[in-house]
């Protein structure tokens, strides 16, 4: 009997030992890009994403009509922000942090600090449209669950995907405001 308490130590330590350094191997940051063509100029497209109350026209999931949401810091531009309570998407907040010409830059945190997100939105004149590109770097470190996801290429696909049809959301709201066709 004596002799199992260093077995069981030596054990316990050896689990603990491959359970770190297999979550130390898992991604702590997963990156998507997502494109779609809109029939707007770079400044019309600058100003409809500067202003977040827009935001809500095209960011949020159409049907999760019980969120709510409040505008915070500037109006718009650098340091404008909009925060947001929903049951359905969790509760989050962001922050646009960089502007210039072709790219709008923000933070995004949400379900009370557990996922955080830099992006950002490039235009590229591609004849008489604009390419806008989003890229969204998310910050999985703290869910051993989402860094567990992160490793499967399907999980990235996933959200490539979800990130196209708000894309698709964005270009909708942007000819509606400029009058323009899809």
């Amino acid at each position: 009997m004596k002799g199992k308490g260093p077995v069981v130590l030596i054990a316990f330590t050896l689990i603990v030992a491959i359970t770190v350094g297999f979550i130390s191997f898992l991604p702590k940051t997963l990156v998507i890009e997502s494109e779609v063509k809109i029939n707007a100029s770079a400044g019309e497209i600058r100003s409809f994403l500067a202003y977040p109350k827009n935001w809500d026209l095209w960011f949020f999931l159409p049907e999760d009509q019980d969120r709510k949401y409040m505008t915070m810091g500037a109006e718009r531009g650098v340091g404008a922000g909009l925060k947001w309570f929903s049951e359905k998407e969790g509760d989050g907040a962001l922050e646009i942090k960089y502007i210039e010409k072709e790219k709008i830059n923000y933070d995004l945190i949400s379900d009370n600090n557990q996922f955080r997100s830099k992006g950002g939105f490039s235009m590229v004149e591609d004849r008489d449209t604009m390419l806008v590109t989003w890229n969204d770097t998310l910050d999985v470190s703290t869910s051993i669950v989402a860094r567990w996801a992160a490793r499967d290429s399907s999980f990235a696909l996933q959200l490539a995907k979800n990130n196209t049809e708000i894309l698709e959301r964005l270009r909708t709201a942007i000819h509606a405001e400029y009058r323009r066709s899809n």
